[in-house]
């Protein structure tokens, strides 16, 4: 009789240590990625990690651990990187863009801050002939800085310089705003020279025309400025 008992506690004891390893099979294991820069004595690494699998899963319960190799960077790439972010922090001394050949630089204006209608305007730097998306602002020199117009182009800025300098002839002058006020008021000096150029913000295409009616109606060059003209 006792050893039916016996043999009956052994059986139970079976089945609950079967039944609980079924338990632990069926839970949800976790997984955790650890990223590794490949090196000579990687595989001798891995061979650790998996050598500590069961301290591991001591510590951090049912989770398996992961290796993810990687390369390290190319040299060329560091240097590349390293070269554009030099030129993100290198400073100008104007927005010259200073490419042979460009009709634009000579018109450039040199200052950092100009006044219009009571209010001053910081020039930024970084930005040159060759932006694109942007505001620019043309000033009569001749008017001693109190004509001004603001205006927006998706193009180069220089390429839209010669769209306006294209329309200083008596086929197109009523198509530039600058043309127009050259005809009336400067008739002997009928040229975009007569004009500099700063560009004063650089912005996404979407955004170009809004922040174009910012800065007339801040500067009020719509009634005090070359922006009241209808072109």
């Amino acid at each position: 009789m006792l050893g039916l008992l016996k043999l009956n506690s052994i059986k139970e004891n079976i089945l609950n240590r079967s039944t609980n390893n079924a338990a632990t099979a069926d839970e949800e294991v976790d997984t955790l990625v650890f990223p590794v820069h490949i090196f000579s004595s990687l595989s001798n690494f891995k061979s650790i990690i998996r050598g500590l699998g069961n301290q591991f899963q001591q510590l951090i319960c049912n989770t398996n651990i992961m290796l993810a190799t990687k390369r390290h960077n190319l040299i060329g790439n560091v240097v590349v990187r390293n070269k554009q972010l030099s030129f993100a922090n290198t400073t100008h001394d104007n927005q010259k863009c200073n490419s042979r050949g460009c009709l634009q630089c000579p018109l450039v204006n040199d200052t950092n801050r100009i006044s219009v209608n009571g209010n001053f305007i910081n020039v930024p730097h970084h930005l040159n002939c060759k932006s694109k998306n942007i505001v620019y602002m043309w000033v009569c020199k001749l008017c001693n800085g109190k004509e001004v117009y603001f205006g927006r182009t998706t193009q180069k800025c220089h390429d839209r310089t010669t769209g306006h300098r294209g329309c200083f002839n008596e086929k197109k002058w009523e198509k530039s705003a600058l043309s127009m006020h050259a005809r009336e008021m400067h008739q002997t000096n009928f040229s975009l020279e007569i004009f500099s150029i700063s560009v004063v913000k650089k912005v996404s295409p979407q955004l170009l025309r809004r922040e174009e009616f910012k800065f007339i109606d801040k500067y009020r060059t719509n009634s005090l400025g070359l922006n009241r003209y209808k072109v």
